[in-house]
């Protein structure tokens, strides 16, 4: 069994106390697109305007929905479900997420049962079986696809359209690729993760959605856009010819309401937290800077920090903490609350194999700070420019060390203490 090493096991310079800098407030101004000031209503005004005529008594329509936290999802989908049904229809829950919850039928309903997306909580059964059926596509590309998705009268995708993690272009995460990837199950998964070694990402998912959608019970999606501050400020139902190109505009939006940090370069990035709720990537590449498996692409023209350190894995993320190889220095609690097997499997399934690997595994969220002032070769540690953020979704204030500040120019009150008795962050 692996142990980590305590504070006395561990090299000298990083057990004694580390006079830390202090750490100043920065909060960021983005800016912010409106929040829609009632998404379930847009919802229903979308359904209405663009399905009203179509016959759904008496037809089993089913609701693709992933393993991501994403602004008003369970108002969400409950709304669909009742809409649906006031229309006759019976809808079915359709878990649209790869290789996610371990590849396995309970794992994938127990996380939409974390999300707030069960049985009890929608109203609607849910069907997780995992078993495909391939499909051929005129290029001569095997596509995999849900079985279960293959037996409804009607399919609708409901996911959010935001910048990929792991590759760039016109189209990224979203609804293509949750047709695609999502209601591929772990065979679809792997297999567009394993084609992009020979051809780009962008039309590789171009021509399996386009086919799929012709093929299959595809109906539409509703496309989901969030602000700067996590909040939903658009929502859209896309369908017809015109259905990929609706994505890549609503793409565009996302982009632009990314949230990043104001840096090129930093000593090192401190994240409170990691998840798979938080990025497909436990933390993503597009603030980090971090990547580098391959078949991915570059992103550190966003960033480059020296050093990474994590704290702590969240606890929707159930034990899968990929993302954490991209780090340096990771807690003992964060390692503790690993399911290794369902982070290798998604690893392997992405052929993400970098996301997996673990990293100096410490004692304490101090100790993790400790390594990343005292690990850079700087003549005067406390000299080192460093950030600590919650994660990467959730940059709204972040703390900035005393070299940073300076060069940043503020002012203001600093944070009196960092750390509890035992070594645990007083941040957040």
């Amino acid at each position: 069994m692996f142990t980590p090493p305590r504070r006395d096991q561990l090299p000298a310079y990083l057990q004694a106390e580390f006079p830390f800098p202090p750490f100043y407030p920065l909060d960021l101004a983005t800016e912010v697109a409106g929040p829609l000031a009632d998404p379930v209503a847009t919802l229903l005004g979308q359904l209405e305007q663009h399905l009203t005529k179509l016959p759904l008594a008496g037809k089993r329509v089913g609701i693709a929905l992933g393993s991501r936290g994403i602004d008003h999802l369970p108002q969400l989908a409950k709304a669909l479900v009742e809409w649906l049904k006031a229309k006759g229809a019976t809808p079915v829950i359709l878990p649209a997420m790869g290789s996610h919850g371990g590849g396995r039928a309970e794992g994938q309903k127990s996380l939409l049962e974390a999300l707030g997306l069960g049985e009890a909580a929608l109203g609607a059964a849910i069907d997780c079986r995992m078993e495909t059926q391939e499909i051929t596509n005129p290029q001569g590309a095997r596509l995999p696809f849900s079985q279960a998705a293959l037996e409804m009268d009607h399919l609708i995708l409901l996911n959010r359209i935001k910048p990929h993690t792991k590759f760039q272009g016109a189209l990224a995460s979203g609804l293509a690729k949750m047709l695609v990837v999502g209601l591929g199950k772990d065979l679809g998964a792997k297999a567009l993760h394993q084609a992009v070694f020979s051809r780009p990402f962008v039309p590789l998912l171009q021509e399996a959605a386009g086919h799929l959608a012709q093929v299959t019970p595809f109906l539409g999606g509703v496309g989901l856009v969030e602000n700067a501050q996590g909040k939903l400020s658009s929502l859209q139902w896309v369908q017809g010819p015109t259905w990929l190109e609706q994505e890549t505009a609503l793409l565009a939006q996302a982009e632009a309401a990314l949230p990043r940090l104001p840096f090129q370069k930093l000593d090192f990035l401190l994240l409170a937290e990691i998840g798979k709720e938080i990025s497909g990537s436990g933390m993503d590449p597009n603030v980090t800077g971090r990547a580098g498996d391959l078949g991915e692409g570059d992103f550190s023209s966003y960033l480059q920090a020296k050093r990474i350190g994590l704290w702590r894995l969240s606890q929707k993320s159930q034990g899968n903490g990929l993302g954490l190889g991209w780090a340096d220095f990771i807690t003992n609690d964060l390692f503790q609350g690993l399911d290794y097997p369902v982070l290798a499997f998604n690893a392997l399934t992405g052929l993400s194999l970098n996301k997996a690997k673990i990293p100096v595994v410490l004692p304490d969220e101090e100790v993790v700070l400790r390594a990343c002032f005292l690990s850079l070769g700087l003549a005067n540690p406390q000299e080192a420019k460093g950030v600590i953020a919650k994660n990467t979704k959730d940059l709204n204030r972040i703390w900035v060390s005393e070299a940073l500040a300076r060069e940043q120019g503020l002012t203001g009150e600093p944070l009196k203490k960092l750390f509890d008795p035992a070594g645990r962050a007083l941040l957040w």
